[in-house]
């Protein structure tokens, strides 16, 4: 979904533990253009339109590339 964004190329979501919630979500995001990435409140208002609340990820990394094997497939 955080793909469907025109500012991000592409985009990982993984959980991070938390005390209170057992976990939450985290994005990691590579922009479309790295001179320009994506506000952070772009992202999360883009997320509330279209997730429940507990999906929209807490925190955003803007990141140069995503973690990806030696067969190309996304690092988990």
């Amino acid at each position: 979904m955080l793909n469907a964004h025109p500012a991000v190329r592409e985009s990982r979501v993984s959980a991070e533990p938390h005390e209170r919630w057992g976990a939450v979500a985290v994005a990691e995001i590579v922009a479309r253009a790295p001179s320009q990435p994506p506000k952070v409140a772009a992202l999360v208002k883009h997320c509330r339109e279209r997730l429940a609340g507990y999906k929209v990820p807490v925190r955003f990394r803007i990141i140069a590339e995503l973690p990806r094997t030696a067969s190309g497939k996304l690092r988990r």
